[in-house]
């Protein structure tokens, strides 16, 4: 397990000069890692300081901090998306993703809006619908975010098996 790490991590450092410092699991990923011998023995769950203990990250569950092995961060990611009804994982449950997250340099841009002219670039279009029937008047502001890593080759995906 940790050879196979170090080696992902070697591959980054020689391709982009990035020290990977960010292991990201999905679900199953997890379960898998966590019951290795060699991570049973190492998995540091407890995060601290010089200073003091901190607590771990967390948004609304979807991103949990688990610990630390080595000098990896492990985080587990678990946000859903809604396709034709059926709910799907962000990040398969059997994915892993080696990475330092300052190192890849995500920038925001902003994709096309679509109004009754066509295609506007711009990153939020506000717009004005009236509704006849109940007389009223609604402001829609629209966006189209998406980040794009500019540093790609700092990431290394990995499936586990």
């Amino acid at each position: 397990m940790t050879e196979h790490l170090e080696s992902c991590a070697d591959e980054i450092r020689a391709k982009t000069g990035s020290n990977a410092n960010t292991l990201i699991l999905g679900s199953a990923a997890w379960s898998k890692f966590r019951k290795n011998a060699e991570v049973k023995d190492s998995l540091e769950t407890r995060r601290g300081s010089a200073s003091a203990i901190e607590t771990a990250c967390s948004t609304d569950g979807n991103l949990r901090h688990v610990g630390t092995f080595g000098d990896l961060d492990i985080i587990v990611y678990s946000e859903q998306y809604t396709e034709n009804g059926t709910s799907k994982p962000i990040l398969q449950a059997d994915a892993a993703i080696l990475l330092n997250i300052q190192d890849v340099m995500g920038v925001r841009h902003f994709g096309s809006l679509m109004t009754k002219e066509g295609l506007v670039t711009t990153d939020f279009l506000a717009k004005e619908v009236y509704e006849e029937e109940q007389s009223r008047t609604w402001m829609i502001v629209e966006s189209r975010p998406v980040v794009v890593p500019h540093r790609i080759n700092a990431t290394f995906a990995i499936t586990v098996g």
